[in-house]
This record gives C-alpha cells, sequence and structure tokens, in this order.
C-alpha cells in the first residue's frame, strides 16, 4: 500500500479489545483519496473480506485529529 498507517491495540478496559488505526492526511477529501486508491488493487475480493470483519465488529468510529510528537514517548534514536 502506498500510503502508510499506525496501528494499535488496547488490550484491557471496558471497550476491549479495541483496535485503532491511524492514517495521516492533509483534510476529508484528502483521506477519501487515499482511501479509494488503498481499495481500489483489493477489488472485489477487498469488499467481501471488510464486510466480514465490520460484520464482527462492535463499533466503528472515525475521528479527526493532530499527531503530537511533543506528548510522545518515542522510542530511542528516533
Amino acid at each position: 500500500m502506498p500510503d502508510g498507517y499506525r496501528l494499535m491495540k488496547l488490550a484491557f478496559g471496558h471497550d476491549a479489545p479495541l483496535i485503532v488505526v491511524s492514517v495521516g492526511a492533509r483534510d476529508a477529501d484528502d483521506f477519501a483519496a487515499q482511501d479509494a486508491r488503498c481499495a481500489r488493487p483489493l477489488g472485489a475480493e477487498g469488499e467481501t473480506l471488510f464486510a466480514r470483519a465490520f460484520a464482527l465488529t462492535r463499533k466503528f468510529d472515525r475521528r479527526s485529529g493532530w499527531l503530537r510528537p511533543d506528548l510522545s514517548m518515542l522510542p530511542a534514536g528516533k
């Protein structure tokens, strides 16, 4: 896939298991264009797999935000 993402998993808490996927984009239009560009090569088989995954999903939520490196705990050397 040409566009990167971050994947995080919450293993405890009342929403567990919680999987968070973070995708960088300039705005909503840029995000939609990236999403379409990444989905295109997957074709109908990818749509079928996503439908199966969402059938198992309790809740799906989208949020917008900003990366805050000043509040992050990055590994040494980064």
